[in-house]
C-alpha cells in the first residue's frame, strides 16, 4: 500500500485568531490525514511563501485589508494563485453574504464558497472533505489511466514483435527464392544438356528418319561397287548401335541433372508453403494475444463489480446499524 501523500493548506486571513481557531478545528477534523497547515495574514506573503510550496489547498479570506490598508484582496490573490498553481484549490471566506462575491469567486476559479457565520468551521471542514475525496478519486483515476497506458503500451509493443520476427523470417525465405544459389555447369554437362535437348525433339526424328530412309534407298539402288552398305545393311545396325550406346548415357547425365533441378524446385515450394505457415502462425499468435486481452479486461471488470457489490453491501450494513 502507497503511503499517504502529505496535504499542504495555506490559511490567508488578517484575523490572526480566527486563523488559528480555524487550524485548530482542521486538525481537529483530520486526525487521520498527514497536513502541514501554513498561516499567512496577507496575500502578499502568501504568495512569497508559494515561490518555495505549492499548497495543495488555500483557504482566503475575501477582504484582506482590516489590518493591512494596501494589502490586496482576495479576488487579486486568486487570480496570482490560478497563474502560478491552476491545480490548487481555494476556498473563498467572507462575511459578506452578496451573490455578487460568491459570483465573482467562482468565475475567477474558487472551488468553494463560505460565509463566516456560527457553522463556518464546519462548512470549511465539510468543503476540504469534498476537495480530498475529488483529489483521491482524481489520483486514482490518473493511476487508472497510466495503468491503461503502460497495459495498451505492452500489448503493442507484443504486436509489433509478433510483426517484426514474422517479417524477418519472410524476408529471408523472400531473399532466398528470388537469390537462388548459382548453377556452375562443367563443359560435360553443357554438352550433355544440349545432347539431350537436340535428342528429344523432333529435329532430331525428323532428321534421322530422312537420314535412314535415304541410306536404305541409296544401297538398294546403286549398282556394283557403290553399295557400301548392302542389304541387310550391317554398318547402319552398327551406327545405331553406336548412337544408341553413346547417347543413353549422355541423356541419363542430363536427365540427373534435371532431377537436381526438381529437389531445387521442390525446396521452393516447401520455401513457399513455410511462408504460409508462418503468416497463419503469426495470425494465430494475434488471435490468442487479442483473447488474453480481452478475458484479462473481463477478469478486471468482474473485481470491479465485486468490490463495487462488496461496497454498496458495506454501505448498506452500516444505514441499517444506524437506523437500529
Amino acid at each position: 500500500m502507497e503511503p499517504e501523500k502529505e496535504v499542504t493548506i495555506f490559511i490567508v486571513d488578517d484575523n490572526r485568531l480566527f486563523a488559528l481557531a480555524l487550524k485548530g478545528s482542521i486538525e481537529e477534523a483530520f486526525k487521520n490525514k498527514s497536513i502541514t497547515i501554513h498561516l499567512f495574514e496577507t496575500g502578499e506573503k502568501c504568495m512569497e511563501k508559494f515561490l518555495e510550496v505549492t499548497p495543495d489547498i488555500v483557504i482566503l479570506d475575501y477582504h484582506l485589508n482590516s489590518e493591512f490598508a494596501d494589502a490586496a484582496n482576495g479576488l487579486h490573490v486568486l487570480d496570482k494563485i490560478k497563474k502560478s498553481s491552476f491545480s490548487t484549490s481555494v476556498i473563498m471566506l467572507t462575511s459578506n453574504d452578496h451573490i455578487d462575491v460568491a459570483l465573482k469567486s467562482f468565475h475567477h476559479g474558487a472551488s468553494d464558497y463560505v460565509l463566516k457565520t456560527d457553522t463556518q468551521f464546519q462548512k470549511i471542514n465539510h468543503s476540504l472533505s469534498n476537495i480530498f475525496a475529488n483529489k483521491e478519486l482524481a489520483f486514482l483515476n490518473e493511476k487508472k489511466i497510466d495503468k491503461l497506458i503502460s497495459d495498451d503500451n505492452q500489448y503493442i509493443n507484443k504486436l509489433h514483435q509478433i510483426v517484426k520476427d514474422t517479417l524477418e523470417a519472410e524476408d529471408l525465405i523472400v531473399y532466398n527464392l528470388l537469390n537462388p544459389p548459382l548453377e556452375t555447369l562443367s563443359s560435360g554437362q553443357k554438352i550433355s544438356d544440349k545432347v539431350a535437348r537436340f535428342g528429344g525433339s523432333w529435329k532430331f526424328i525428323i532428321a534421322f528418319g530422312i537420314l535412314l530412309t535415304l541410306w536404305i534407298i541409296f544401297n538398294v539402288i546403286a549398282i556394283g561397287h557403290f553399295k557400301f552398305d548392302p542389304y541387310p545393311f550391317i554398318l547402319m545396325n552398327l551406327i545405331l548401335s553406336c548412337i544408341a550406346a553413346l547417347q543413353a548415357p549422355i541423356i541419363m547425365m542430363s536427365q540427373n541433372r534435371g532431377e537436381e533441378k526438381d529437389r531445387m524446385r521442390s525446396e521452393n515450394d516447401y520455401l513457399i508453403n513455410l511462408k504460409s505457415e508462418m503468416q497463419i502462425r503469426s495470425l494465430q499468435q494475434k488471435m490468442d494475444l487479442l483473447l488474453e486481452e480481452q478475458i484479462m479486461t473481463l477478469f478486471a471488470t468482474q473485481e470491479r463489480q465485486f468490490t463495487l457489490l462488496k461496497e454498496i453491501n458495506r454501505k448498506l450494513d452500516t444505514h441499517l446499524a444506524n437506523n437500529t
